[in-house]
């Protein structure tokens, strides 16, 4: 724009040597191709002593039409550059490159873009709206896209993990669109993290549930209930930028609570809450142009100790967690406050319930103060837990687990955690078949696809 200005505005019918040597000064021998218009911090005065001295070398011509044009056009220029005073006050303008002059608006400081495999993610999240769930060769095209065609979808239900697309969409994926049809999810979620290779996304939304869910029967009732759904994944994304395996993972007891079957002691803390990350950070969090990628690896060696000290070793000190903590249990456990409800409620009965503890991990990465871990807790059943005592012979359980943290980065103390269990599959190694206590419900019976 500025080139076109400077060749057609500026290049008057006004012949006489002296202006042609000015010209020649301001812009350069090749007048029909120089950068003429100059945008920097001293901007408006070129641009005001170039126009002024190209009307005193017309005048001089005597040829009064030329200069009374070019008057027309300096006034112009003028008033442009009175208005781009204000507008310098506002945006900050850099230019030079090369021998060009450029105008661009400065941008906020900010941290990394997305990383690939988050990149991947969210085109993936902002493309799949329930696409074509029941149309499977179409939808393989499309997800063929995204996914490796031997991918592994773990899902946290009885005969839940599924290898291929086929195997997922005749599982898993129609069965959730059969049962809870149309999702109003909550935005985007409340947590999207990820780094070169893995992602981890945390969100919920309600449901109308429909038709039974893996064993779980839907009310019979007119509308149908309403739930709200606790819904995170893990993604592991390969070499050629397709995700090779995704865990997932639902509140599944939740979702017997809510349909009218508690079949586990209530807790004393509140439950169905999942509240965002207290973080400026962005929502979902972390935006990564909100990420300073320093804090990346300190993030990851406080989350480290944390699952050592508390977990694994059974610490009651807590040392690692803010005062102001909150831990978002699922149903069944709730929600904890502060450090005492976390000791009393949660991390206590569970360290006293399971001896020889132990973390196997599929996944875990940070991303800023944002963190996330999936995998097993391992243990040995020696002492009632959610109202199941242990068998005379004890048993080795393994808990499939997700544990989610926000860190708070004044204080470098965990603010907010988030914490789904699969109580069922727990349960059913304890002795105890959830599942099958539910076979006596009425179910709805749906062909699925």
């Amino acid at each position: 724009c500025c080139q076109k200005v400077a060749q057609k505005a500026f290049v008057v019918p006004c012949q006489s040597p002296g202006l042609l040597t000015l010209m020649q000064r301001e812009v350069g021998d090749d007048v029909g191709e120089a950068p003429f218009c100059r945008i920097s911090s001293g901007g408006r005065s070129d641009i005001r002593a170039t126009a002024t001295s190209f009307f005193a070398a017309c005048l001089l011509t005597r040829r009064a039409a030329a200069a009374l044009s070019f008057f027309v056009i300096a006034a112009t220029v003028l008033i442009v550059a009175r208005i781009s005073a204000g507008v310098q006050a506002r945006v900050p303008l850099v230019a030079e490159e090369g021998s060009k002059q450029l105008l661009t608006a400065a941008l906020p400081a900010r941290g990394q873009p997305n990383p690939p495999a988050k990149a991947l993610l969210q085109a993936f999240a902002h493309d799949n709206v329930t696409y074509r769930w029941n149309d499977f060769a179409r939808w393989k095209q499309y997800m063929l896209d995204f996914f490796a065609e031997d991918f592994t979808y773990d899902f946290a239900m009885p005969n839940g993990t599924y290898h291929g697309l086929n195997e997922w969409f005749h599982g898993e994926y129609s069965k959730w669109h059969v049962s809870f049809p149309e999702p109003r999810w909550a935005g985007d979620g409340i947590i999207f993290a990820g780094d070169e290779t893995q992602v981890t996304i945390v969100g919920y939304g309600l449901v109308d549930f429909v038709a039974d869910f893996y064993g779980i029967p839907a009310p019979k009732s007119s509308p149908p209930a309403q739930l709200l759904v606790v819904d995170l994944d893990f993604y592991i994304v390969n070499a050629e930028g397709r995700i090779q395996w995704n865990g997932c993972m639902v509140d599944s007891y939740g979702i017997m609570v809510q349909s009218g079957h508690r079949l586990l002691p209530a807790p004393d803390l509140p439950e169905g809450l999942l509240y965002p990350p207290r973080s400026m950070a962005g929502l979902p969090a972390p935006m990564s142009s909100y990420v300073d990628p320093i804090v990346t690896p300190r993030s990851l060696a406080l989350v480290r100790r944390a699952l050592k000290v508390d977990w694994i070793e059974g610490s009651q000190q807590l040392e690692a967690w803010s005062e102001d903590l909150a831990f978002f249990g699922p149903w069944g456990i709730g929600m904890a406050r502060g450090k005492e409800q976390l000791r009393r409620s949660i991390l206590g009965p569970l360290v006293a319930a399971f001896s020889n503890r132990s973390f196997s991990v599929d996944s875990m990465l940070c991303e800023g103060t944002i963190c996330g871990m999936y995998g097993h807790l391992n243990g040995l059943h020696v002492a009632p837990w959610l109202g199941q005592p242990p068998a005379p012979v004890q048993k080795a359980v393994r808990i499939r687990i997700s544990l989610h943290f926000n860190i708070d980065e004044v204080a470098w103390k965990i603010l907010d955690a988030y914490c789904l269990m699969d109580i069922p599959g727990a349960m059913r190694q304890m002795g105890r078949d959830l599942f099958a206590e539910l076979e006596t419900s009425n179910r709805a019976v749906v062909q699925y696809i």
